[in-house]
């Protein structure tokens, strides 16, 4: 007697959850005979036009257990079997997931060895776009672990005036990270062909700003507006330097930065930068 439509689905999402669990476990390839008997009995199924993947006449030793045993085609394995094939499966993933967060852990830690001086462009408020100076002092799966030079950890409750901070460490997405950019070879004269309009960084608190030269003054003097902030500061060159883009170059498996620089000094710069990283 065909079964009525409700408990034919009910069978087929059983079977469908069997199936996922042998095509990823092996050791649970035994009980695909029989439930392909009982769709081909539902008329569910039709493996004629499979091919066979046994050599002609051998005979498997599930088939011979299920008739030593009397089992009727079609029956479902034991919730148990269920429950170890979800089990193996998961076991699988979780293993897959462990190599592919060792394989990242392993390029982050090739690409930013220990010790490696870089800058982190921040991101909170008050310092969102600002560049801090730190070092690599160890890696997580997606982040690098920085200690910053300027930046300080928050005090604790116990912190007295007197006490000395600890430099700050934070993880650090590697997309905020880049390393220290070259210095100019003549700042001075890099300062004197400044212009009005252009843009250039300044060293404010500890970090490096993003600004624009809103004026240019006398005895070699400029008045900056940071492009984040509504501000405006007037300083000498000593506290400016080129801004820098930074990009890694697959080919060479270098860093490279892009503009901030004359035509003149850039080549050397770029030489000097390669041979320090």
């Amino acid at each position: 007697r065909v079964p009525d439509e409700p408990t034919l689905l009910k069978h087929l999402h059983q079977m469908v959850d069997i199936y996922s669990a042998v095509l990823a476990d092996q050791e649970y390839i035994d009980i695909k005979s029989p439930i392909e008997n009982e769709l081909l009995r539902l008329g569910l199924s039709d493996n004629r036009k499979r091919k066979p993947n046994r050599s002609s006449g051998s005979t498997r030793r599930s088939d011979v257990d299920h008739d030593h045993h009397g089992e009727a085609d079609g029956a479902f394995p034991s919730k148990l079997a269920r429950t170890s094939a979800r089990a193996s499966t998961d076991s699988l993933k979780a293993a897959a997931n462990r190599a592919r967060l060792e394989s990242k852990l392993a390029k982050l830690t090739r690409t930013w060895p220990l010790g490696t001086q870089v800058e982190v462009m921040q991101t909170d408020e008050g310092y969102y776009g600002a560049w801090f100076e730190g070092a690599v002092v160890g890696h997580e799966p997606d982040k690098i672990i920085v200690e910053y030079i300027e930046l300080l950890a928050d005090p604790e409750d116990d912190t007295t005036e007197t006490d000395k901070l600890p430099q700050l460490r934070q993880s650090e997405l590697t997309t905020n990270i880049r390393p220290l950019p070259p210095t100019v070879a003549s700042h001075a004269r890099w300062a004197a062909n400044l212009k009005e309009g252009e843009q250039c960084q300044l060293n404010y608190e500890g970090g490096w700003w993003d600004v624009l030269i809103v004026a240019v003054g006398s005895e070699n003097t400029f008045t900056v507006k940071p492009l984040l902030y509504d501000i405006e500061h007037h300083v000498g060159p000593e506290v400016l330097r080129p801004k820098v883009q930074w990009a890694w170059d697959v080919g060479s498996k270098q860093w490279r930065c892009k503009g901030g620089f004359h035509e003149d000094e850039i080549d050397d710069e770029i030489d000097e930068m390669k041979t320090e990283t």
